[in-house]
């Protein structure tokens, strides 16, 4: 259901009452500079649950001590009072929704006094539920500023043009030099055109929390599976030492399945005595592999210091030699002749041949050094990864022969062989179970399956809203409506054919000329940002009109638009009529897209202009229809 502005009201402490009414359609307040036109748009700003008031200060602050607007929403009218802040009372508000007319018209001070006061908050949610604005949680990561409710506070940022930014080349929207209160205005977009609701941003979050959830599990299950046979092999070895304590005699070729299905049933402590062959000839064993580990880890470190060492050698020969092949480069000579008598030289000659085949194989010998190196560095590789190996080797029999040892002095101290065996026993028992607990998580896909069909639900279920969709058809609408517009106002001809470009998305707007893409500051002239500004803020107030589920009020206040052409003065009439039918076309086009959203909505919305202009010729339309007040620097005025 679409609001409008009915009525702004302004009262002082006697009860006196200034107000202005308004009816759907194009309303039009005109006059001198200094009667408080520009005053209303602030009115409206601060009844609308500002933190602050812009009301300009001077003859409406020290005449106000509270102010009133009334929005027609279908056949009910919503009525929200504030105090003026000057009364210290500024962070209450008074809110009522009407059903008679009669009970507001005309509206009095004292029918705010039948109405218990709100906090802002209370008035700002109670005036949201009013017009269907209850998303209340925008958070869609943890990690999001956007939390809490959509606000009206953000809306406000499509309803009004202030006189110093209508044509402003470096801004487009009301408090956009805060960049969350901008970045807030772009997020409640869907929610303003009614495209997305609280379950959306409910489906958006569980979908992000599921998704770290996957994550965490898969990264368990690959630490699991990265040490999967390194605990294998320590479960075998947990099983073997129990197993030899009691003298339980195991088949040497068992598999690891075999050992752990004989885990699940442990078999029962015997009642003798320590010391049994099995145990002392695998704590034997145990002694011998770590001998031979601690031979082999001192011949591969041998081997490692003699490979450095010849490395750093050759490398070094190699160094020197090619110094000395660069001492020498010694071209194929012809036949040499004394300089004096011109006799050939030919032993000479011989000679320095056989110096020249002497360094074509010394720089073949240096061309080998460099596979030498390379040979080296392989044969270094494979011996740190044994060496490695050796010693993970040995980290694990050590910790077997201390466990040993460790058990055969416990025994010594215990009453009895059955006692600690039984103890180890139920140790062993624990260590087993905890493994097998998570190798069910190794070997279990239930909670990655589960969390994969959950993301997929969620997915489904956040496709349905199509917002992706939305996006780039109404940006493909609004961008056609915007062009539509601004080829019917003062567009510079170097720019034209207009061909312009919002983004719902990320509110970047442009020209599109041929393959550039021309922003707003880059635009000379005023009339092109006027033009602009205001196609861009009717293709806006198009869609919320036309959006069925549209939740904001559906009004747009312009001030002062004609300011363009309208600066000081003229130099002679030609110019002034020029200027003045560009002033009378900016009005024709507004009430022509008005007319348009009506026919294809069935509504009709709502500008408020601002206006020195008067008694313009308009085409289709009586300019004294659109005229609500006419007020005058030395007659009737707000105040």
């Amino acid at each position: 259901m679409k609001a409008i502005i009915k009525s702004i009201n302004i009262f002082n402490n006697n009860g006196e009452h200034r107000f202005v009414e308004f009816t759907d359609g194009v309303n039009v307040i005109t006059g001198d500079s200094k009667t408080g036109k520009s005053a209303l748009l602030e009115i409206v700003d601060y009844c609308l649950f500002a933190k602050t008031s812009s009301i300009p200060k001077g003859i409406i602050t020290s005449f106000s001590d509270f102010y009133s607007i009334v929005f027609q929403l279908g056949k009910s009218f919503i009525v929200i009072g504030r105090p003026a802040f000057k009364t210290g009372m500024s962070s209450k508000a008074y809110i009522r929704q009407e059903v008679d007319i009669t009970k507001i018209s005309p509206l009095s001070l004292s029918y705010f006094e039948k109405i218990a006061p709100a906090s802002i908050k209370e008035a700002q949610k109670k005036f949201e539920s009013y017009l269907g604005l209850s998303v209340s949680n925008l958070r869609d990561d943890e990690n999001s500023f956007h939390h809490g409710k959509a606000s009206i506070r953000n809306a406000v940022s499509l309803l009004f043009q202030h006189q110093n930014l209508i044509a402003n080349k470096h801004a487009l929207f009301y408090r956009f030099h805060d960049f969350i209160k901008r970045d807030r205005t772009i997020k409640e977009l869907p929610i303003f055109l009614g495209w997305v609701d609280g379950n959306y941003y409910r489906l958006i979050r569980e979908l992000d929390d599921t998704y770290k959830k996957l994550r965490t599990q898969e990264k368990l299950e690959r630490n699991y599976k990265a040490t999967y046979d390194q605990k294998k092999k320590t479960l075998k070895d947990l099983i073997e030492n129990y197993l030899a304590f009691i003298d339980y005699k195991l088949t040497e070729d068992l598999n690891y399945n075999q050992i752990l299905k004989i885990a699940t049933d442990l078999p029962s402590v015997p009642d003798m005595a320590y010391g049994s062959g099995q145990t002392e000839s695998l704590y034997k064993d145990y002694i011998k592999d770590q001998d031979n580990c601690n031979l082999e880890l001192a011949s591969i470190n041998e081997k490692i210091s003699k490979l450095e060492l010849c490395n750093s050698i050759s490398v070094e020969h190699a160094t020197e030699l090619n110094k000395i092949k660069k001492t020498f480069d010694i071209s194929s000579p012809d036949i040499l002749k004394c300089p004096l008598c011109e006799s050939k030289q030919s032993a000479l000659s011989q000679e320095l041949e056989s110096l020249i085949q002497h360094q074509t194989v010394l720089v073949q010998d240096l061309s080998k050094l460099q596979i030498f190196h390379e040979d080296i560095t392989t044969e270094m590789e494979n011996l740190i990864k044994r060496r490695d190996e050796i010693k993970r080797n040995l980290r694990i029999l050590n910790g077997k022969i201390k466990a040993f040892e460790r058990n055969k002095l416990e025994l010594a101290k215990s009453k009895s062989f059955r006692e600690k065996a039984n103890f180890m026993r139920g140790q062993v028992s624990t260590l087993i179970s905890v493994y097998l607990n998570n190798n069910e998580i190794i070997n279990s896909d239930d909670s990655t399956k589960e969390l994969r069909s959950r993301i997929e639900r969620l997915e489904k279920e956040i496709a349905t809203y199509n917002l992706e969709e939305k996006y780039l058809t109404y940006e493909k609408r609004l961008n056609s409506i915007m062009t539509q517009i601004c080829n019917q106002l003062d567009f510079e001809e170097e720019l034209k054919p207009a061909n312009l470009h919002f983004s719902l998305q990320s509110f970047d707007f442009y020209h599109k000329l041929g393959d550039q893409e021309i922003r707003l500051h880059e635009m000379g002239s005023g009339a092109n940002w006027l033009a602009c500004h205001l196609s861009l803020f009717l293709s806006i107030l198009y869609l919320l009109a036309t959006e069925e589920k549209s939740c904001i009020p559906t009004f747009l206040f312009l001030d002062q638009p004609s300011q363009v052409y309208f600066p000081s003065g003229f130099n002679n009439q030609k110019e002034k009529d020029s200027d003045l039918k560009q002033v009378e076309n900016i009005f024709n086009t507004i009430v022509t897209i008005l007319n348009y959203i009506k026919e294809k909505s069935g509504f009709m919305p709502q500008v408020i202009i601002l206006e020195h202009a008067d008694k313009l010729d308009l085409k289709d339309i009586k300019f004294e229809s659109l005229v609500r007040k006419r007020w005058k620097e030395n007659g009737e005025k707000l105040i």
